[in-house]
């Protein structure tokens, strides 16, 4: 049963009926205490003393681990022992490992692979580099990362930078108050010479959640992605 989430667990719809216990990664030790967990399942905690009060209060944690796509049918297998559920857990994780190799084969067969600018951040410009798990799933739908001449998760760029690397794909993957990034980042100085922005490739509006969180909803993300980057019209 599961007796709490944080407030950044908004999927599936459903849980919205299950109690707070507190913020993505600062979780409240009063509220914990209250819904008596049988263990506690974290990813990252903002203060790593909180981990260690949880434990001198008694309280069961486990920390899941997602950095790379092989590690969610990984932690779906020990959310399965932790929670009683392994047959289960271990047929979806199976299932999981046979859509992502499907998918990584399937890459293989891809030849000329445009460039692609991932932008997750705009004030600051920030963009994601090698091994990330962005960049990993940008590869397998088909593109290549220009962010992987960095050995960093995500890292901020100068705008120039960008200009220099010319991608033919842009992501936006966030939300702006200026508004839609295909109206936005036209109006970038020099970036109308952007064979990206010139083309009219620019995607936008995605459902972020399904390629910056891992989860086993990131098999429909890559497919996503791999259909924008297919539909682009490349130089």
């Amino acid at each position: 049963v599961l007796a709490g989430r944080t407030s950044a667990c908004d999927y599936p719809p459903e849980i919205s009926k299950i109690p707070i216990v507190g913020g993505f990664g600062t979780p409240s030790l009063e509220a914990l205490l209250k819904i008596e967990p049988t263990v506690i399942l974290t990813a990252d905690l903002a203060d790593p003393t909180i981990a260690k009060q949880m434990t001198a209060l008694g309280l069961h944690y486990e920390q899941i681990n997602c950095r790379k796509l092989d590690d969610i049918p990984l932690a779906i297998e020990l959310i399965g022992q932790l929670i009683g559920y392994e047959p289960q857990a271990n047929s979806f994780a199976q299932k999981i490992r046979s859509e992502i190799l499907a998918l990584r084969q399937e890459s293989q067969a891809t030849t000329n692979r445009p460039l692609v600018y991932a932008e997750i951040w705009h004030d600051p410009i920030m963009t994601c580099g090698k091994g990330s798990f962005l960049s990993e799933i940008i590869y397998i739908a088909g593109g290549q990362n220009i962010g992987d001449e960095v050995a960093k998760d995500f890292f901020q760029v100068d705008p120039e930078w960008v200009l220099s690397k010319n991608p033919d794909i842009i992501f936006c993957f966030y939300m702006s108050k200026e508004g839609s990034a295909k109206n936005t980042i036209p109006q970038r100085p020099g970036w109308q010479n952007i064979k990206a922005v010139s083309s009219g490739n620019i995607f936008d509006g995605l459902d972020n959640n399904l390629v910056l969180r891992p989860g086993p909803r990131v098999i429909h993300g890559i497919r996503i992605i791999k259909e924008k980057i297919k539909s682009a019209s490349l130089k």
